[in-house]
């Protein structure tokens, strides 16, 4: 396997500049390349070392700039590999309804969201049924990417009444967790959140959307928001990739975090 770009071609710089962080930024755009990814085995150092005409020492350094940013894993006797990202864990305590975008914000601070829609359309046939609106209603629908360290690990897509829809800002679509500016709309947290949790294997368009083969296992995430009084607010659909963890809390109890959503 060849390092492509220019970094590939030898270097008068040599050891005493700056050549391994060139080669660092080649194996990074390397790994980020189809068809590599978790578990693809990189060029070895001696390899890499003929590729840029320096020594194994530099190769090393660059590598293990990588090691040291969770990228690749060395295994001793076998070499060097893309290594798996770490999981997403999003905790959900029933009786706190704090949502994924906030547990995974305020521990690790890496959540963003990429807007890809909010228009009117034909309510879906699910849809109808948990917001109890007649056939030919039509609903607003949100969709929205949700990313972590700006990799899509999720795809959100939420179905609202127009009432609701006609009062959330354009800054709450492309910044604000759905709970949150729901509860902003309403004026207080949302008091009931019904859940459906089943699996699912991801098609051409999803797979495209979160980053992953087409067949990927994804586990799906239905619910609908309602009031006080039990009349749904909005729902949804959102689809995770495999590596995002969902655990819920029910009834009493602590709970080590907590989100909803």
């Amino acid at each position: 396997m060849t390092v492509s770009g220019p970094e590939s071609r030898t270097s008068p710089v040599a050891d005493g500049g700056y050549l391994y962080r060139r080669i660092e930024e080649a194996l990074r755009r390397l790994i980020a390349t189809p068809p590599m990814g978790p578990g693809a085995r990189l060029p070895s150092d001696a390899e890499l070392a003929r590729q840029f005409g320096t020594t194994r020492v530099t190769v090393a350094k660059a590598v293990t700039q990588l090691e040291r940013d969770g990228l690749v894993q060395r295994q001793v006797g076998r070499g060097t590999f893309v290594a798996t990202p770490p999981p997403v864990n999003s905790f959900i305590d029933t009786r706190l309804c704090h949502s994924f975008e906030e547990q995974v914000g305020v521990e690790q601070d890496r959540l963003s969201y990429r807007l890809l829609g909010f228009s009117r359309v034909p309510a879906p046939d699910f849809a109808r049924e948990l917001l109890g609106l007649p056939p030919g209603a039509t609903v607003y629908a949100l969709d929205r990417l949700r990313l972590v360290d700006g990799r899509p690990v999720g795809s959100e897509l939420r179905y609202i009444p127009e009432a609701l829809a006609l009062r959330i800002t354009a800054p709450m679509l492309a910044e604000w967790s759905t709970l949150r500016f729901v509860g902003e709309v309403i004026g207080k947290r949302v008091p009931v959140i019904v859940v459906n949790l089943f699996p699912d294997i991801a098609d051409a368009a999803l797979a495209e959307r979160l980053e992953v083969p087409v067949g990927s296992p994804v586990s799906v995430r239905e619910n609908c928001y309602r009031d006080d009084d039990g009349r749904p607010l909005l729902c949804g659909r959102s689809a995770f990739r495999a590596e995002v963890r969902l655990q819920y809390v029910l009834g009493e109890g602590t709970a080590p975090s907590s989100g909803a959503n």
